[in-house]
């Protein structure tokens, strides 16, 4: 996000940051703005909607070699078909509701490789018009290429197995519903954090939704369990606490009432489950 790749800048030596790493993080500042902009003129004209930022984040995938194998989960799909706000129930129905981000309204997606890379294979975007990807609709990859959508189920789409290397995008989520848009001040904050101001506190009533982005994005003290705690600091009466037994085992799911797509599952690895995860990871760290 931008707010975490500011605070990894200022954690730089001094030297990188005044030679690329505050400049690198500007510029992914003004990009998504732009991106932004693009999208609110272009398509949220269309329904005359002004837009907030959802959550903006810059991802990577890459192709590792013998992994799939080792966990025994055979080979994987070629590829995925989803929507940003709905999810499928049958042929034919995508659900805007939960368990999904279901207030999203519009995506902005920005390709940081191109088609003609030879060190990369798969990771290829394309729309789809049906779950069963029927017929798609390939948009190659090319540096600076921007993808914009609207987020539900006319514009199902996914990216190819990457197959070789690694594909990075820089991606924008946006919606109408400002009230739900946990990274709306994000990008203004990432810039008072380069200059070494704290951002200020989110009022309490919309703030338990943006610590739980937080929570699950790891910046919180973990508990050993693959379940992060923030000790205590979400407001207990914004989550929906619920057991569920699965294979035997007791799990503990939290869910905020307005996100519930973010889940924290506490339980969910076994002891052994967690040494072999680790043992497994270790030879690639």
């Amino acid at each position: 996000t931008a707010t975490a790749a500011a605070r990894w800048a200022k954690a730089q030596p001094q030297a990188e940051r005044d030679a690329w790493a505050d400049v690198a993080v500007r510029t992914m500042i003004s990009v998504s703005r732009r991106m932004h902009q693009a999208t609110e003129e272009y398509l949220g004209s269309v329904g005359g909607d002004v837009l907030a930022d959802d959550y903006v984040h810059l991802s990577c995938r890459e192709a590792e070699e013998g992994s799939i194998e080792a966990m025994n989960a055979g080979p994987p799909p070629d590829r995925y078909i989803y929507a940003d706000n709905c999810f499928q129930r049958s042929d034919f129905e995508c659900v805007r509701e939960r368990p999904f981000f279901h207030w999203r309204s519009y995506t902005a997606a920005l390709f940081l490789h191109a088609a003609n890379d030879t060190e990369v294979k798969g990771g290829k975007f394309y729309y789809s018009t049906d779950w069963a990807a029927s017929r798609m609709t390939l948009v190659e990859p090319q540096c600076g290429r921007t993808v914009v959508y609207n987020a539900g189920a006319a514009n199902l789409h996914g990216v190819d197995l990457q197959r070789q290397g690694r594909s990075c995008m820089l991606s924008v989520f946006m919606t109408n519903d400002t009230a739900k848009a946990a990274h709306r001040h994000a990008l203004a904050d990432a810039e008072k954090i380069l200059a070494g101001l704290e951002p200020e506190e989110v009022p309490p009533e919309e703030g338990y939704l943006k610590k739980f982005y937080d929570e699950c994005n790891g910046r919180t003290h973990s508990n050993g369990s693959g379940v992060h705690s923030n000790n205590g600091d979400t407001a207990e009466e914004a989550l929906r606490v619920h057991r569920v037994a699965l294979h035997g085992r007791q799990l503990l799911i939290k869910e905020p009432l307005e996100a519930p797509q973010i889940s924290l599952i506490e339980g969910f690895l076994s002891k052994e489950e967690q040494d072999f995860l680790i043992k497994l990871g270790t030879p690639r760290l």
